[in-house]
């Protein structure tokens, strides 16, 4: 049985909870074109007009990609994946996924913010 599709805005709704949980110092829905990703960050004022925007222009929501940074001083971070329920037994959402993570790993260290650890995809 396949999960029921959720509205762009029950994605906001998502993405603005696992904001709140504090878990994340950067946190964005990824939404995926045939040769590129486009991301609405949990921060950004007009989330959901931008997600609107992105579906109708054939974008699709895959899941959610976060970096989570501990409290100590060892400039660690670790990115994290949560791919939407619907897509949650696809394999190449996974690896797409994963995909992203990799990406944004190496952005945070490029960027000297810190170094990337393994982390739950």
């Amino acid at each position: 049985m396949t999960e029921k599709m959720k509205t762009t805005a029950d994605l906001i709704e998502e993405l603005q909870e696992l904001a709140a949980s504090g878990e994340f110092k950067v946190l964005v829905l990824a939404v995926g074109f045939d040769k590129t990703t486009e991301f609405v960050f949990s921060t950004e004022s007009g989330r959901l007009e931008k997600l609107n925007g992105l579906v109708k222009r054939g974008g699709e929501p895959i899941g959610f990609v976060g970096i989570t940074v501990p409290d100590s001083d060892d400039l660690s971070a670790t990115v994290m994946t949560k791919p939407l329920a619907e897509h949650a037994k696809e394999a190449w959402v996974h690896d797409y996924l994963d995909s992203l993570a990799a990406s944004f790993g190496r952005t945070v260290e490029e960027a000297s913010v810190g170094k990337v650890l393994p982390g739950e995809h």
